[in-house]
């Protein structure tokens, strides 16, 4: 019988759109945290990437050419649990600089209350397993 491995998701941030000298802003401010920064150069590739990478923000620097764009990486940032956070790349520095930080901020924030709750969990005794006999019961029927 094989097993489903649980995918352990180390703390990762998907940077959008990133140019300039705000890609060594961007990068530097996750880095410095220990957070792993991923980049990606527009919209439609960052969708591909989420499921890949799976990172717990996504930081877009770039406008969405429609609305169903932005939806689109909505959904699959959703799915993961990333947190979504758009930001206008022409900000001034304080701005810019208060963002980033709060940014990397809620991305541990969000990590350390994931682990968090997977010790309760699994102190909880709680699984996701079916015992063997309820799992095979009906199948004969």
């Amino acid at each position: 019988m094989d097993a489903t491995l649980i995918r352990s998701r180390p703390l990762s941030a998907l940077i959008i759109g990133a140019t300039g000298i705000n890609v060594l802003r961007v990068v530097t401010a996750f880095e410095r945290r220990r957070i792993n920064a991923v980049r990606c150069d527009d919209v439609a590739s960052g969708c591909d990437r989420i499921a890949v990478e799976m990172p717990h923000v996504v930081l877009v620097l770039v406008p969405f050419a429609s609305e169903a764009e932005r939806d689109a990486l909505a959904d699959r940032a959703l799915a993961v649990g990333a947190l979504l956070v758009q930001v206008d790349p022409h900000a001034d520095e304080a701005a810019f600089q208060e963002i980033l930080e709060q940014t990397v901020e809620s991305a541990l924030q969000r990590k350390l209350l994931r682990e968090q709750a997977e010790v309760q969990t699994l102190a909880a005794g709680a699984t996701d397993v079916l015992p063997a006999e309820d799992l095979d019961d009906g199948w004969d029927e």
